[in-house]
């Protein structure tokens, strides 16, 4: 049985525009069977990964957020999008010299 997630937070805004989500709103916006990961970065910077993947990603029914304080990002998608947006990430977080 799916569980229904309520969200007190309605945004109208033009695609792209909305620049925060709130974690009540996440189960409502994506379906149950999506990944819900945090993958830690040990380099990169989260915020910079997070606006790396929404560009990236952007239309395709993903979601990131970034949490500064553990250098995490938040991945929403697909099992598919999410397994390549790992590969990806992978890529990305290498130390730089």
């Amino acid at each position: 049985m799916n569980k229904l997630t309520l969200c007190s937070l309605v945004l109208l805004a033009p695609l792209g525009a909305v620049v925060f989500t709130t974690p009540a709103c996440i189960g409502v916006a994506h379906d149950q069977s999506d990944a819900r990961e945090v993958i830690t970065l040990k380099y990169a910077s989260a915020a910079d990964i997070k606006a790396k993947l929404t560009t990236l990603y952007m239309g395709d029914g993903v979601l990131v957020e970034s949490d500064d304080r553990t250098n995490s990002v938040i991945v929403v998608a697909s099992k598919d999008k999410f397994a390549e947006i790992e590969r990806l990430v992978a890529k990305l977080d290498i130390e730089v010299k």
